[in-house]
């Protein structure tokens, strides 16, 4: 269960420098946008599936607040719905690593999206590839994360539906 709160965390390192990339891929939206993804794969030998629903409560220069409700399945189990609020600061000591980044137009739910796409590892040298559009709440499009060498898992993260305010 760790392992995925760190995929979550994971979703939102998006750029190099100072500047915290989740911070950036939210604030330019206004309060009440929302992003709706699903994540599907494995930790270990126990396959998840997973539904969140992200949404934006505030926006000030030093941070956003954002809302999370989500619905698991986990080993055939559904698990209660969580909601959880979490702030997130502008600023952010440490990004992960970026080891190419390159652009592409992708379809997700019927419609083209010219995106970027980061490749990146982490310091547990998980393997990470997102696709990022700035038209969409948080920036996540889509995404593929395999676990660490020293773990089993892999997960495939889309985009559902998002709304921007």
């Amino acid at each position: 269960m760790a392992h995925l709160a760190g995929v979550v965390v994971l979703l939102s390192l998006l750029v190099q420098a100072k500047d915290n990339p989740e911070y950036t891929h939210w604030s330019s939206f206004k309060p009440g946008s929302w992003v709706k993804i699903k994540m599907e794969g494995s930790m270990g030998d126990q396959k998840l599936e997973m539904t969140q629903t992200t949404k934006l409560l505030e926006v000030t220069p030093e941070k956003v607040v954002v809302e999370h409700k989500r619905s698991m399945k986990m080993a055939g189990q559904a698990l209660p719905e969580q909601v959880e609020k979490d702030e997130v600061p502008a600023k952010k000591e440490k990004v992960e690593k970026i080891l190419k980044e390159s652009e592409e137009e992708i379809e997700v739910n019927g419609k083209k999206m010219k995106c970027k796409v980061l490749e990146m590892e982490d310091e547990q040298k998980a393997q990470l590839k997102f696709w990022v559009s700035k038209d969409v709440p948080g920036g996540i499009v889509k995404g593929d994360v395999k676990a660490p060498p020293t773990e089993k898992g892999a997960m495939k993260i889309t985009a559902l539906e998002w709304e921007k305010k």
